[in-house]
């Protein structure tokens, strides 16, 4: 799942780590324990103490000590690895992303517009990256408070137009969205601020401003969820049933899932209902009608769905305008 850039100069993407091999036997290792002194093998003085290995009281013989059989060896694991492609560049350069700390696993990442900023999940963290003379470098770590047991960002990232303000979930189980929180990092002067959108909430998207957040909220009650939007400290607005929002880069529109169709939801800039549906993409399967969720463009004008064949095989990609 890359990512590009707004001006179509930056492509991100990451590449899956690589398990372990097989596991290797060590083969026979001789044993150096003292075996316990149980009479079998009295001193016939042909090892006679010369003072070169003094008896400390360290070892006593017990057979407390005695050597475990060797243990098969894990081949070493390769870490995921993330790269960007910079296509304007004549010819195209494409280098490797290295974190400060190999991760085991790497999300989908997130591009600003211009592409000088590199967000992506490690499954513990967000990692930040920004665009320097010689490369991106790692500026930020972007994570909850450590608790046990340990917290996990859940897919997926985003990232607003200007990089200056990032979007994802984490909690202690990412299959259950009702453990998992919105949080929001805003940046100012290279320092980050995290901050909780909400909690028991899950699949956040952030608007090209950074102002409104789109995400979905768990009911403690049934465990359905409810797509909401919220701009900074207003009140939270429920859109509607359903999950994996995507909202507009003009902040004006959220697509999002609804049992078996995407719902298409517009700012009315008036009255007492702020967002309005105006169309309902129909779908073929249920609950999870698509692979991927809804995509929009900035301004609302095409959306893209990935809906899920019937033998969960076959893709079938659709754009409506």
């Amino acid at each position: 799942a890359p990512a590009i850039s707004g001006d179509g100069c930056t492509v991100a993407w990451s590449v899956p780590g690589e398990p372990g091999g097989e596991q290797v036997d060590p083969g026979p290792q001789p044993s150096t324990a003292l075996a316990a002194d149980d009479g079998t093998n009295p001193d016939d003085g042909a090892n006679p103490d010369d003072g070169t290995n003094p008896d400390d009281g360290a070892n006593p013989g017990d057979g407390s000590d005695l050597v475990a059989d060797p243990q098969p060896l894990q081949a070493p694991s390769a870490p995921a690895r993330l790269f960007v492609a910079e296509r304007c560049a004549d010819p195209v350069v494409t280098t490797e992303v290295t974190p400060t700390a190999a991760a085991d696993v790497l999300g989908s990442p997130a591009l600003s517009q211009d592409g000088a900023v590199l967000v992506v999940s490690s499954g513990v963290a967000v990692l930040r990256f920004d665009r320097t003379a010689t490369g991106f470098q790692e500026t930020a770590t972007l994570a909850p408070e450590p608790s046990q047991p340990p917290v996990v960002v859940a897919p997926p990232v985003d990232l607003s137009d200007d990089g200056s303000v990032v979007v994802f979930a984490a909690g202690v189980d990412p299959l259950d969205p009702s453990t998992l929180s919105v949080y929001r990092s805003d940046r100012a002067a290279a320092t980050d601020t995290l901050s909780v959108v909400a909690p028991s909430a899950h699949g956040p998207s952030v608007s090209g401003d950074g102002t409104v957040v789109a995400y979905s909220v768990v009911d403690a009650a049934s465990g359905a969820s409810t797509v909401t939007i919220r701009s900074g400290s207003a009140a939270a607005v429920p859109l509607g049933a359903g999950a994996r929002p995507q909202i507009s880069g003009d902040g004006n529109h959220v697509v999002y899932e609804s049992e078996s169709a995407v719902q298409v939801t517009s700012w009315t800039g008036d009255g007492t209902v702020a967002f309005e549906t105006f169309d309902t993409l129909a779908l073929g399967a249920t609950p999870s009608p698509t692979a991927s969720g809804a995509a929009i463009d900035r301004h609302a004008a095409t959306i893209a769905t990935d809906e899920i064949g019937g033998e969960l095989v076959d893709t079938d990609i659709t754009l409506s305008s």
